[in-house]
């Protein structure tokens, strides 16, 4: 079922987070960068048009940034983890791979911990709000 989810056009189509959107655009009009990084299989031939459609997908909805990667492959093939402010991800096993490396990092959806829980500096993504008003 997951392959046939990843081949059709219903990703193409979800909603995109308006608050994304916001956040990410106030920090490039401060000057920041922003990397979108993903764990889709790119490079499994069953899923062909998985990165298009995915670039596609952002394109559509006016997301602007300005590098697009596989954080299972080029993070650390390309040594860019210093380079990252802060990292918000919605799977905890993503996320503590960031932290491990000293990148502030905050989780967003159903991996959400409760604040006496976190673990390796993994915050909640409400907490994204402190690093707004510090650095913004």
């Amino acid at each position: 079922i997951k392959d046939e989810y990843r081949n059709s056009d219903y990703k193409a189509n979800l909603v995109f987070n308006p608050y994304t959107k916001v956040l990410a655009d106030n920090f490039i009009s401060n000057g920041y960068k922003i990397m979108v990084c993903t764990a889709r299989p790119f490079n499994n031939p069953k899923f062909e048009n998985l990165k298009t459609n995915t670039i596609n997908w952002l394109n559509k909805n006016n997301f602007n940034f300005d590098i697009f990667l596989d954080k299972n492959v080029d993070l650390e093939r390309l040594g860019l983890y210093e380079e990252i402010f802060f990292h918000i991800d919605d799977e905890y096993k993503y996320a503590q791979q960031f932290a491990s490396h000293k990148v502030q990092t905050f989780l967003v959806g159903k991996h959400i911990i409760k604040k006496d829980n976190y673990i390796n500096n993994v915050k909640n993504i409400e907490e994204i709000a402190n690093i707004w008003m510090k650095y913004v």
